[in-house]
């Protein structure tokens, strides 16, 4: 049964903003059609006794302050998180914020994104750490991430930023009650869709771990696109020697990682292109679609682990041959395997924790490239069974 009546609202010094002409039920008050500041404040304070939450956080539709807030966004994006820049909440803007849509959009973490001038300001630091418990006595959750640590250790910090999201995202649908959790596979470049993540059994991969060339540099370098051509096909051999199968952007990246370089132009493309060039003429590596291989070494599937550069497990740079390859070791492994359990199997060898559809629709282009190219048969069951003992690493 509903009783409708008036009351006057009095809390201290918001006694004056005396608020009549409201409803309430057995259950609570219905204020959705009062307006005035002191229905506000009570609306405020009984938001705060049902959640925990003082106030409310919204969109300021500003952009971020500077590239290094747009490439966490970026990245935090690729791995499947909605992000807003600029969120006002207690008269403070926070540079990012991260929305749970399975909670209606609820913000679950907060992150400060730091430049280098804040670590020599003592004043910036103090009002930070006062702006930080200002912010967390309304129930955000922050991570602060130093521009310096992101840029020298980006795979590291990836990591760090993904699971304090996991975390958050735990606490806040425990605080609502809400039981489903989907996961984040928090190692590094993992693409994620979180709708349709699926998770991979436990079982660890044996395949060997993935190996990320070490380039030796003299303490004095000059700029890596003045090189000197000679000492480069150098170091692209020695990538070559260690990687291949690799595709061009991952030599890139080795090389300005090596450099300290945040990212590579037009003339450093050019001359690593050259000096590749160079390096592959009247040596066992050539280019097969669309990676440098070693004609004298067949891909074999490579483990990549928490420590691998994030651009490793993007599906982009996953060689066809070392893929074609893993496909095999499944299916010779297991004497016959399902035709839809193929993309698990192998995104476990290859250290996988969960298959996006982005990366089970790679993984089952090779197995349909083996199945036309007759290296695999399917029955009639759908199980996918070993059909000759050509090389899966032949293009196909």
């Amino acid at each position: 049964m509903e009783i409708s009546y008036c009351i006057a609202v009095g809390f201290g010094s918001l006694h004056r903003w005396e608020t009549r002409s409201c409803a309430a039920s057995t259950a609570s008050f219905r204020l959705a059609r009062a307006s005035g500041r002191g229905v506000g404040a009570l609306k405020s304070f009984l938001r705060f006794a049902e959640t925990g939450v003082l106030g409310a956080a919204k969109r300021s539709g500003k952009d971020e302050d500077s590239p290094f807030e747009e490439a966490v966004r970026q990245e935090l994006e690729k791995h499947g998180l909605t992000v807003d820049t600029q969120v006002g909440e207690a008269g403070f803007f926070i540079d990012l914020a991260v929305r749970d849509e399975e909670l209606n959009g609820t913000y679950i973490l907060g992150i400060e994104c730091d430049g280098a001038t804040y670590h020599s300001s003592r004043s910036a630091r103090d009002r930070d750490r006062l702006r930080q418990a200002v912010l967390e006595d309304h129930g955000w959750i922050i991570h602060r991430i130093w521009s310096t640590d992101w840029f020298q250790r980006p795979d590291r910090e990836l990591r760090r930023v993904l699971i304090a999201v996991e975390k958050a995202r735990e606490h806040a649908r425990a605080r609502s009650g809400t039981s489903k959790l989907t996961s984040i596979d928090v190692s590094p470049g993992k693409e994620i869709d979180r709708e349709t993540v699926d998770r991979v059994p436990e079982e660890e991969s044996d395949a060997p771990l993935y190996e990320v060339s070490e380039l030796d540099l003299p303490a004095y370098k000059s700029e890596l696109h003045e090189m000197n051509p000679g000492q480069l096909i150098r170091h692209v051999t020695k990538i070559l020697e260690v990687e291949a199968p690799i595709h061009i952007d991952e030599i890139v990246l080795r090389l300005r990682t090596a450099w300290g370089y945040e990212r590579a132009g037009n003339r450093i493309h050019e001359v690593v292109t050259k000096a590749l060039r160079l390096a592959i003429a009247k040596s066992p590596f050539a280019v097969e679609e669309g990676f440098f291989v070693n004609k004298s070494k067949p891909a074999t599937p490579r483990r990549r682990d928490e420590n691998s550069p994030v651009s490793l497990r993007k599906p982009e740079n996953f060689a066809p041959q070392e893929i074609r390859a893993a496909v095999v070791v499944v299916v010779e492994r297991h004497l016959g395997v399902k035709k839809d359990e193929i993309a698990g199997a192998v995104a476990r060898l290859f250290g996988f924790k969960a298959t996006s559809p982005q990366i089970r629709a790679t993984f089952d282009a090779q197995l349909r490239k083996l199945l036309k190219g007759g290296i695999l048969r399917e029955d009639a069951s759908r199980m996918i069974h070993r059909a000759s003992r050509a090389n899966p690493n032949t293009p196909l």
